[in-house]
């Protein structure tokens, strides 16, 4: 066998083929769950606190131009541009609402209809995802008006605190995009240099199969827990634990290739006497910055859209109490982040620099951690962000800094997801 092809021995040929196999899966599952939009989204949740923002401040609510995709979006917005007295316009919108109970409902409150049904009203509920226009149509289909106004008014305050807060928001989201522009040309005047990569001893074959296993893993952890979740009921720990199952076999199979404890490659990848968290606040203002900059590049060539996030906006919208939060909270901001860096940073792009210049490994690394969340539409943000998280491990040869910028950024969109956009 030449040289070049001496990775391809059955082992790696079968995990290529698992491999081809569960994404071909991934992707069709991905393609039906945004064929099949049973609610309304982060657009629509955005359009009610525009719409507060616009009541509280005494503004006229202007509509979003382009008609969205998702019919539930659309009956959003017809709802609030019945409560904001434009029912005319409204009624334009009808028929791209989704058709029966909701027109019923509509009807029924704007427009003298007969009363809909309990369930009825259930299912536009959750077809409105429980937002301000939920609110607002439940409260025009009382019959007890000083009830009706009650539950108007809590909802339209509870949007009001809302908007506000995600002012403040983007607010300081600007000022450390600034700071992160300001980071970029301190770094660019300074010159600091691409420090060398961790050593690693495995060959590039044995890389290729430790790559093609992690992806499995990735790719079947679900299942698997899902399965064990059948027999043993884990409840709250579900998630966590496919989580954990992924990231313990992922670091045991960089271990086992490199012949090292899992603390020699932590000592490796990160350097004890590195200010890290200074560093982090630095890259993370980085990280903003080219996140949102790139978002203002796109915004003039690519219509706004719904997000591809809608798996995680449900997953946070159902957390309730104190330990799911905590639960959930702990595995997306810390240890989610803390895998896929030692994986994609510590590994991956440690073992392309072998082979290709510094700059097409963050490249090529940054594009695969993209790629691997399965977002076509958040595909260049994710990129972008890989690229941010690759810089910072090249500068500093620190992991601990990329973990931090990458939890910091998963908290933050958990935080936000959960109390101002689910």
């Amino acid at each position: 066998m030449p040289p070049k092809m001496r990775f391809l021995n059955p082992l790696t040929t079968f995990l290529l083929f698992v491999a081809t196999l569960l994404t071909v899966m991934q992707v069709e599952q991905r393609m039906a769950a945004q064929s099949e939009i049973a609610c309304a989204g982060q657009e629509a949740r955005l359009i009610e606190l525009r719409w507060a923002a616009s009541k509280q401040f005494g503004m006229k609510y202007t509509p979003t131009e382009n008609i969205s995709t998702n019919k539930w979006n659309v009956a959003v917005e017809a709802v609030l541009m019945s409560e904001g007295g434009s029912a005319g316009e409204a009624r334009a919108l009808l028929p791209h609402t989704p058709d029966g109970a909701f027109r019923t409902c509509w009807m029924a409150a704007y427009d003298s209809g007969p009363l809909p049904s309990e369930d009825e009203v259930l299912s536009v509920r959750d077809g409105l995802a429980g937002g301000l226009a939920s609110s607002f149509l439940e409260a025009a289909l009382l019959s007890n008006e000083a009830e009706a106004s009650r539950m108007h008014q809590d909802a339209l305050s509870t949007y009001i605190y809302k908007a506000l807060a995600l002012y403040i928001l983007v607010l300081c989201l600007i000022v450390s995009a600034l700071a992160g522009i300001g980071v970029s040309f301190g770094m660019l005047k300074k010159r600091r240099p691409i420090l060398p990569a961790p050593f690693l001893e495995m060959s590039s074959a044995l890389a290729v199969r430790v790559c093609l296993g992690w992806y499995v893993l990735f790719l079947s952890s679900g299942t698997i827990i899902g399965l064990f979740n059948g027999f043993f009921p884990l409840g709250l720990w579900a998630l966590p634990m496919a989580y954990s199952f992924h990231a313990v076999f992922g670091v045991a199979f960089i271990c086992a290739a490199e012949k090292i404890t899992p603390s020699e490659l932590w000592n490796r990848i990160s350097k004890k006497a590195t200010p890290w968290m200074s560093s982090g606040i630095q890259f993370l203002a980085l990280a903003i910055g080219f996140v949102l900059l790139l978002a203002v590049i796109l915004s003039l060539f690519v219509p706004e859209g719904e997000t591809a996030q809608r798996e995680l906006m449900d997953l946070i919208r159902n957390t309730r109490g104190i330990v799911p939060f905590v639960l959930m909270f702990g595995t997306v901001a810390v240890l989610g982040p803390a895998f896929e860096e030692i994986f994609f940073r510590g590994f991956l792009l440690s073992v392309l620099r072998r082979h290709y210049s510094t700059f097409w490994s963050l490249v090529f690394s940054s594009l695969l951690f993209g790629a691997i969340h399965f977002q076509l539409l958040n595909l260049p943000f994710l990129a972008c962000l890989g690229a941010a998280l690759g810089f910072a491990f090249l500068v500093t040869r620190d992991i601990r800094v990329a973990i931090f910028v990458h939890g910091c950024w998963n908290g933050g969109v958990f935080l936000i997801q959960k109390f101002l956009l689910a």
